[in-house]
Formats: structure tokens, sequence, C-alpha cells
């Protein structure tokens, strides 16, 4: 199938073949990724101590290209890497993860770019409004500062201590109570969430370097290093 053809149209947008390889790539790795894990740690099992080697080679992850579109970010534009996050601010495991790239892309500076787009989970209560004030916080150039505030209180995130950590990093707390009340932001967000599901990441946090995905068991300062060193010789 040419690149070109579309495949679809949705009132005035058409959607290409080329708009879909990367989801395709996603989707495919996120089904033979499973059932290479399952096949692999029962293979382990079953060599248990006998001098047997088990090279049953992972999936290969695809390299996507991405377009995070307004999302927040910081760090050079043009950096040769960019670290992208698909993250939800009420879940435990983005909360760790958030010193943890602290840490890890501290030493190059603007050299990487690190972008957060919101992709709050149905599971946690407040974890949608907490990406609406996350992108309230942008428009006034302060997501990263409100950002690190709800990863820190996670377990406060109600519309109240939404409130509070906007009046703790400058924003007018009546222009943000009002957006907030009025779901001014929701659709972005809706937008976000959709574009980390054409992209795989159906749960949080995923994060890709240059448009490949970080195995979870990388998501470490030695990880994010290793792949972001990777990246660059690459690039």
């Amino acid at each position: 199938m040419k690149e070109g053809a579309v495949l679809a149209t949705v009132g005035p947008r058409s959607i290409t073949a080329a708009q879909m390889v990367g989801p395709f790539a996603a989707a495919e790795y996120n089904v033979r990724f499973p059932i290479w894990r399952e096949a692999h740690d029962a293979l382990i099992a079953l060599k248990g101590s006998r001098d047997l080697r088990v090279d049953l080679a992972e999936p290969v992850r695809p390299h996507l290209d991405i377009d995070p579109g307004a999302a927040a970010s910081r760090g050079d534009m043009h950096a040769k890497v960019t670290v992208i996050e698909f993250g939800d601010f009420q879940c435990p495991p983005c909360g760790n993860a958030w010193s943890v790239v602290e840490e890890a892309l501290a030493p190059y500076g603007n050299r990487v770019r690190y972008v957060f787009v919101n992709n709050p989970l149905p599971i946690h209560e407040h974890a949608m409004k907490a990406a609406q004030a996350a992108l309230a916080a942008q428009e006034k150039g302060k997501f990263f500062e409100l950002a690190e505030l709800m990863f820190h209180n996670q377990q406060s995130l109600d519309d109240a201590s939404l409130k509070k950590y906007a009046g703790m990093v400058g924003l007018d707390a009546e222009k943000f109570a009002k957006d907030l009340a009025a779901d001014r932001f929701a659709p972005a967000v809706v937008e976000q969430k959709r574009m980390a599901l054409r992209y795989g990441a159906n749960a949080t946090p995923v994060f890709f370097v240059n448009g490949v995905r970080l195995p979870n068991e990388a998501i470490s300062v030695e990880g994010f290093r290793a792949a972001v060193d990777a990246a660059m010789k690459s690039s």
C-alpha cells in the first residue's frame, strides 16, 4: 500500500497509510512483547540449574516518529536526543520516576529535550483534574513547578489541594479555579491521551528515547543515561 493512500476520513481530516505506520508498529510490539516475556520466563524456569542456553530473542522495539505537539517540554527544541514521557500525576510509579528522570538528565542540561505528555488513567480519581491543572500551569510557563508539587504530594490531588499548589507557584487563584471548574483544558488532555494510545502507551509511565521505547527495567538513572548516550552516538 502506498504511504499516501487514504485509509479513512474523519470530517475534514484524512488518515493516510504513512500516518499509521508508527501506531501499527507500536501495536504489534505490544502484542509480541508479553508473549515473548511469558515464553522467555517459562524457558528460564524450565532450565533451572541445568547447563542449557536460553536464546529467545526479544522482539525489536520499533522506532516511532512521535510528534508531541504542544506538550510541555524543557531543553533545546533541536536537541539530538528527546525523552518523551507519557505519565499520570496520581500514578505512584510515575512519582518515583520523576526524581529518577531529574537525576538522570541533570548532567546533560539543554542537550536533552524532555517532554511530558499527559495520560491520566481512569483508575486514578484525581488524575484527570491534575492533568488539567498542569496544562493551566503550562499556559503560564509554570508546568514543571506545578508538576513537581503534584508528584511530591500524590496523596493530596483533590481540587482544593490543586488550587493551593497553583497559588504556591504563582498562578492567579481565581482564574485557575474557574478554569478547573469549567474543565477548560479537558479537550487538550483527551487529545494527549489519544496520542498515548496511538503509540502504545497504555500504562504509565511509558518513556521513549528518540522514538524507541525504554524497557520498564531500564527506568533507572543508569538505564536512562545508557539510552541517552546510545542515542547521542547514533544521531
